[in-house]
């Protein structure tokens, strides 16, 4: 092949590639949603520790149980709570009674405690 043939081919090779990852980082920016944007669970409970400080409410009962296989922060009463936020800690590596301890839920009043709890599961003695 000749020298200039050979230069020209690598120039739209390099420009070929140039616009292909152009197109795919363009795609990925559409696709990044700004933080400001998210759900914030952590809102959510930041708030209810005030409805229950306001209300001295048991109705804003905050505990953690098994949600899917996982640990959960659950609102309610633990028979008929609701899931406000989710965890990636499974709950394979548990032992039993601790499973069953979830099962019945764990109850919590503050964040610090939730994540003293939390970190009590994810990372056991």
């Amino acid at each position: 092949m000749k020298k200039g043939v050979w230069w020209f081919a690598t120039i739209l090779c390099v420009l070929t590639l140039f616009i292909i990852i152009n197109h795919f980082i363009s795609n990925l920016n559409d696709e990044i949603v700004p933080e400001s944007e998210l759900p914030s669970a952590t809102n959510e409970v930041e708030e209810l520790f005030q409805l229950k400080e306001e209300n001295n409410d048991d109705v804003t009962q905050l505990y953690i149980g098994i949600y899917h296989g996982y640990l959960a922060v659950f609102r309610g009463i633990p028979s008929d709570g609701k899931v406000i936020e989710q965890t990636d800690i499974p709950i394979g590596p548990l032992p039993e009674h601790e499973i069953s301890i979830l099962e019945s839920g764990v109850p919590f009043a503050s964040e610090a405690e939730k994540y003293s709890i939390l970190e009590g599961f994810h990372f056991p003695k």
